[in-house]
């Protein structure tokens, strides 16, 4: 699982070019669901 996430995000954000996925809008739009979706579940917890 860890070099799936190398693969995916370095340093600077998430590697790729736009419009290709993983960049795609239909992935993008899914992570950030999944963002907002432990934003909701640690409401008044000021850490991630």
């Amino acid at each position: 699982m860890a070099n799936d996430k190398r693969k995916y995000f370095g340093t600077d954000g998430m590697r790729g070019v736009a419009t290709v996925p993983p960049l795609d809008p239909e992935s993008l739009v899914r992570l950030g669901q999944a963002i907002a979706q432990v934003f909701v579940a640690n409401r008044g917890r000021h850490q991630i």
